[in-house]
This record gives structure tokens, C-alpha cells and sequence, in this order.
């Protein structure tokens, strides 16, 4: 027997409403929770523990996941995300201010308009605002689901906290050894050159609205762009300095799909924030030595990828 809508609480409509931030013409997601409820195949009652949950920053699990991928929930403000994997979820729009993020999987998740201002990884509290840059103008950099296999091992880490020794003198052996992008003579962050290539931003980038790059979360870049990344660095190879080139150059010489930009997950040690700081500022201020790259035409090179 259905459950016409009279039945269903004003109270509830409106909290659904406010969670789910369905169109107001359109409503496609409280529609379709109508109707389950209508069906019987989800309770009010296990909706209203979601939000409670969420309000009370309770650890989610999978079956909450399943949820706030079937209804496209967007009020996740201080959720406790922990140990989530939330891989190709849309989360366009989301509010995600205070949510604990450490160790949680975002691998493909649609984050257009999002709001990750402020997070939480390991009870310490980030405002990843701080030091961002505004893009005015159009960018060539899109957010989605890049061709490019990048795991999710914590080596990745490892090798991250050793590229980011920029306070010794005597680096170890990885220091310094990755590719930082400048973006209008500002470094926007690094690809490191080891293991999986994955890219570190040193700072929130925003275009417009929304946020290209959040600081401190972990993108996989286009196949085709990390190996012309490692393909221009491999001529300095011997070399343990930072090597550097320009989003305005790279985009002069290759073609605007091989800017996407995939995110994958935060670091989870918050130590690390630190650490990014303190390279952005020594990078900023010229007290690290860099290696300038000239971007050239891909044509003649070997887009093969072999860093070191």
C-alpha cells in the first residue's frame, strides 16, 4: 500500500529539502525518496538516523554511503567521513565544511562547486582558504575522471613526507625531486617523481566559484600529461633540486583534455600541512633552488613517462 505524500511528515519534507537541496522545480532526488518510502524500500526513520548522524559528526558507514549515493544528499557539513569510500560519488555542490576526511576515498568523485573550506583529519582542523589563489578568468584545468591507474597505498605518503624535507640542508634521497606547476608566477603545487605520479597541491586554487585544486588533497593528472611532465624532467635527472614549468606554457604546447585532474584523497598525516606550507613559501620567495623547464611541442618526445 502506498504512502501518499500527505502522510509523510512537513517536517521531514523540509528537512529533505534542506539535505538533499533538490531544484525547486525539478526535485528529482525527493521524488525518487517519495517513492521508496511510498514502496517501502527505505523508512523515514532510517533517513532521519542519516542526518542525525551527520549532525552529531557520528562515523558513517557503508550503508550510509549507499544512501547519500542513491538520494545525492549535499548537507554533509561536519560529517565523519573516516575510512569512507565514496568513489564516483556526485557530490556537486556539497557542503563539506568540518568533515573528517583523513584515510577517505574521493577516487572519481564529482566535487564541482563543493565546499571543502575547512576539514578535519585527525581532530585537527584545516582551513584550506588560507594563502589560496583566485583565478578570474576561464582555466584550462577540468576536474574529472582522468585515463590514469593511481593507487591508494600509503607510499604514496611516504614518498610525499620525504619530497617535503625542504627544511634540511642535506636533503635525503628524494627530496626535492618532483615537477612544480606555477600558475601565474605562483607554484600551485607538485608532481612528484616517483611511484604513482600523483600531483600535491601547495595551495587551493579557485576559478570562478568553484576550486580546482584543494590544498592538500591528492590528484591523479591525465596519463599523457605526467609522462610529458617526466619526459621534459628527465634531462635533469641526476639533479635533486625542484624543476619547474608554468600552466601558461604547458597549455601554449599541449592539448587543453590533457588538463584533468582527478581527486583521490587528502593526506592523512596532518603533519604534512606543515610541511606544505613551508615549500610554498620557500618556493614563493625564492629561497629554494629551481630548475626552469622549457615546455616544448610533445611532437619529437617521448610521452613514454620515465622520471627520475
Amino acid at each position: 500500500m502506498q504512502q501518499s505524500e500527505a502522510e509523510l511528515s512537513a517536517s521531514f519534507l523540509c528537512e529533505m529539502r534542506y539535505a538533499l537541496r533538490a531544484h525547486p522545480e525539478k526535485e528529482e532526488s525527493l521524488e525518487l525518496l517519495r517513492s521508496d518510502i511510498a514502496f517501502r524500500r527505505c523508512t523515514e526513520e532510517s533517513i532521519l538516523k542519516l542526518l542525525k548522524k551527520i549532525s552529531r559528526a557520528k562515523a558513517l558507514d557503508y550503508h550510509d554511503v549507499s544512501l547519500i549515493k542513491k538520494y545525492g544528499f549535499r548537507n554533509l557539513c561536519g560529517a565523519n567521513l573516516k575510512s569512507l569510500h565514496l568513489k564516483g560519488s556526485d557530490l556537486r555542490n556539497a557542503d563539506l565544511r568540518e568533515a573528517q576526511v583523513r584515510d577517505t576515498e574521493f577516487d572519481s568523485c564529482d566535487l564541482s562547486g563543493a565546499d571543502l573550506s575547512v576539514v578535519r583529519i585527525a581532530n585537527t582542523r584545516f582551513d584550506l582558504t588560507e594563502d589560496e589563489l583566485v583565478v578570474p578568468d576561464s582555466a584550462p584545468w577540468s576536474l574529472g575522471r582522468s585515463h590514469h591507474v593511481v593507487g591508494t597505498c600509503y607510499m604514496c605518503e611516504d614518498a610525499n613526507r620525504m619530497i617535503l624535507r625542504v627544511a634540511h640542508d642535506r636533503p635525503c634521497r628524494y627530496a626535492r625531486r618532483g615537477v612544480v606547476l606555477f600558475w601565474r608566477k605562483q607554484p600551485v603545487g607538485f608532481m612528484k617523481l616517483k611511484g604513482e605520479e600523483s600531483f600535491l597541491p601547495l595551495r587551493t586554487v579557485r576559478v570562478g566559484e568553484g576550486a580546482v585544486f584543494w590544498k592538500g588533497m591528492v590528484y591523479g593528472l591525465h596519463t599523457k600529461l605526467r609522462r610529458y611532465l617526466c619526459d621534459l624532467s628527465w634531462p635533469y635527472r641526476e639533479e635533486r633540486y625542484w624543476r619547474c614549468v608554468s600552466v601558461e606554457a604547458l597549455a601554449r604546447h599541449i592539448p587543453a583534455e590533457w588538463f584533468e585532474a582527478t581527486p583521490l584523497r587528502f593526506i592523512r598525516d596532518p603533519r604534512l600541512f606543515d610541511r606544505i606550507d613551508l615549500a610554498r613559501e620557500r618556493i614563493a620567495s625564492g629561497k629554494e633552488s629551481l630548475i626552469r623547464m622549457r615546455a616544448k611541442n610533445p611532437v619529437g618526445l617521448k610521452v613514454a613517462g620515465y622520471c627520475g
